[in-house]
């Protein structure tokens, strides 16, 4: 008898400990309600959200010289995340249409209240070999990459384009009609 009480505990246990393994939709259900209030902040469903300070569309932006004369006049890009612990830093990032690959612009770490900054600016320097500053036209394809850390995940945002006008990119068609 002993034998068989001993075999039917260590049954049990086993039984208990695969449960916990591969759990069942019965058992599932029956317990979330009591784990829903043990679940630890970094295993929570995280939120990312952004936009640009000013409200415009996030799919495709256009920014004109003749508007922002100022580059820090340009609007941010505002990213928020939820739950706001732990920190995360966060990459925008642009595609390389001749490498065929994201390189990095910028890299921010979220702040109090899960926010993180970004200012896209319009200086092509490196197109152009002027000096800061100089406005081109030209269109990015632009993206915001989330990195993992305590049990959140990788995330990236869907692609997202901006371009750039220079206020002189008319100048030459506008001078032509003049002359007619």
């Amino acid at each position: 008898m002993k034998l068989g009480k001993r075999l039917f505990v260590w049954s049990c246990v086993a039984a208990l400990a695969f449960s916990h393994l591969y759990p069942s939709n019965a058992a599932n259900a029956a317990s979330s309600s009591s784990s829903a209030s043990s679940i630890k902040p970094s295993a929570k469903q995280q939120s990312i959200t952004w936009n640009w300070s000013d409200s415009g569309d996030r799919d495709a932006r256009e920014f004109l010289e003749e508007d922002y004369w100022f580059v820090d006049e340009l609007p941010t890009i505002e990213l928020k995340i939820a739950p706001i612990a732990p920190s995360r830093r966060v990459l925008l990032e642009r595609f390389d249409e001749a490498e065929q690959e994201w390189v990095v612009l910028a890299e921010e770490r979220t702040a109090r209240g899960g926010l993180a900054e970004f200012l896209v600016t319009p200086d092509c320097t490196e197109i152009t070999g002027d000096g800061e500053g100089s406005w081109c036209d030209y269109t990015q394809t632009l993206r915001l990459r989330v990195l993992k850390a305590l049990g959140q995940k990788q995330r990236i945002s869907k692609t997202f384009e901006v371009s750039f006008q220079s206020a002189n990119s008319d100048d030459e068609e506008w001078g032509e009609d003049i002359e007619e």
